[in-house]
């Protein structure tokens, strides 16, 4: 299945020339990961994202994607889970149910529902990012452009279910304020009429900051409801993979970016 840029390209702007992309996005089931990675490194291409060689299922259950780049410098990123709040495969799904056929430069896959793609869009376009994702706001109106395919109760249902309400909320009442998107009046009164608890608020803080400014309870309140969502390991094992994996990796990250504009 095509995600994030490759499908609304295909889905919604018709126009490779309206949304540049600068990697491809693609998603197997999980069972299914070890060999996509065996297959893109055997064919030449090198992982970008720090992860372990054995895709472990904590390390599975704790990050939903890892990144490649071929020696061209074309980059992709490998999914294993739609939603990386929600690193399950019975999350998963629910969105594999409810797919739609696609087609990208010719080859047959699959595609996220209008329904799926707009609250995905919206929950990926929340992370913090080193480069600020200002394009999932023009995916959201490309793809709100469709309101008869757009499925309101099942955006509420699925927000709920796996305690997604204030990221949710926070993103459609942004489109709609900001810029005028035509988000279903019903599905926004629903959204605000939801309790938010404090642990909703630290995990929002957790998501949309950068580390540096996320204070340690919003860091663990983050990480154990991740942990929840994905149902695998412990969570001092979960944790584990948030310093290894996260932090750390992230802070290395960093000490190359400064070290090669030095």
């Amino acid at each position: 299945m095509v995600l994030r840029g490759a499908a609304n390209i295909e889905g919604y702007y018709k126009d490779a020339g309206l949304r540049p992309i600068l990697d491809c996005d693609v998603l197997v089931p999980e069972h299914k990961a070890v060999d996509a990675i065996r297959t893109l490194e055997s064919a030449g291409w090198s992982r970008i994202t720090p992860s372990p060689a054995k895709l472990t299922p904590r390390f599975r259950g704790f990050r939903s994607s890892i990144a490649f780049r071929n020696g061209a410098g074309v980059e992709l990123r490998l999914h294993w889970h739609v939603l990386s709040f929600c690193c399950s495969s019975s999350a998963d799904k629910e969105f594999w149910c409810s797919a739609e056929p696609a087609v990208v430069h010719g080859v047959e896959t699959l595609a996220l529902s209008p329904t799926d793609q707009l609250l995905h869009t919206c929950l990926s376009g929340l992370e913090w990012s080193y480069v600020p994702p200002v394009w999932w706001a023009a995916d959201a109106m490309m793809i709100l452009q469709l309101p008869d395919r757009i499925d309101a109760k099942r955006i509420l249902r699925l927000a709920k279910e796996y305690r997604l309400v204030l990221l949710a909320r926070r993103a459609l009442d942004y489109l709609h304020a900001t810029l005028e998107a035509p988000v279903p009046p019903d599905l926004l009164q629903a959204l605000s009429a939801e309790p938010v608890s404090r642990a909703d608020q630290l995990e929002y803080e957790c998501v949309t900051r950068p580390y540096r400014k996320r204070s340690v309870s919003a860091w663990m309140v983050g990480a154990y409801r991740r942990h929840e969502r994905c149902g695998t390991g412990t969570f001092m094992g979960y944790l584990a993979c948030s310093l290894r994996w996260g932090v750390l990796s992230h802070v290395a990250a960093r000490v190359r970016k400064q070290s090669r504009s030095s």
